[in-house]
């Protein structure tokens, strides 16, 4: 028997997918188990993607609705400063809202292009401890941010 892609050699083995001999140039061996070329890459890609997409759904709703509410808080928080700023023309109070809407902007990104974060920042959301470990970080950040505020005469609910 010839190979089904090059009929000047002869067949290695058969693929287990689509039975076409192969050569030894042609096979594809996965788990012990002949595959010719095209059904070899098929499995490779299909098991990619399915792989893929398992990732994305371990990002639970909790961990988004969590990420959206804080998004939220900070965005409400940086209005409120910012309108602070304006009355006051306090410098130090526009920077730290400045930095609260940045991360407010993080958050929402985390809540509703979780993705996007996958892809391009190459972070593993599905695991909700690297999670934690991101939102205690961003926190961190806004409550030090925070220490540099001035305090409003009043109060902030008042703003």
């Amino acid at each position: 028997m010839h190979c089904y892609y090059h009929l000047d050699r002869e067949v290695a083995g058969s693929c287990v997918n689509c039975g076409k001999g192969v050569c030894v140039e042609c096979k594809t061996v996965l788990d012990e188990k002949i595959y010719c070329s095209p059904c070899g890459n098929a499995l490779f890609t299909a098991s990619i993607q399915k792989s893929q997409e398992l990732e994305i759904p371990g990002y639970s709703k909790g961990l988004r609705i969590t990420s959206g509410i804080l998004g939220v808080l900070l965005l409400l928080g940086s209005i409120s400063g910012i309108s602070y700023y304006v009355e006051f023309g306090s410098l130090s109070e526009l920077v730290v809202d400045l930095i609260h809407f940045a991360i407010a902007i993080v958050f929402f990104t985390l809540a509703f292009s979780p993705g996007w974060v996958t892809d391009k920042l190459r972070i593993k959301l599905h695991n909700g401890a690297i999670f934690g470990a991101v939102t205690v970080a961003l926190i961190t950040v806004a409550f030090i941010a925070l220490l540099f505020a001035p305090v409003p005469p009043e109060s902030w609910l008042s703003y």
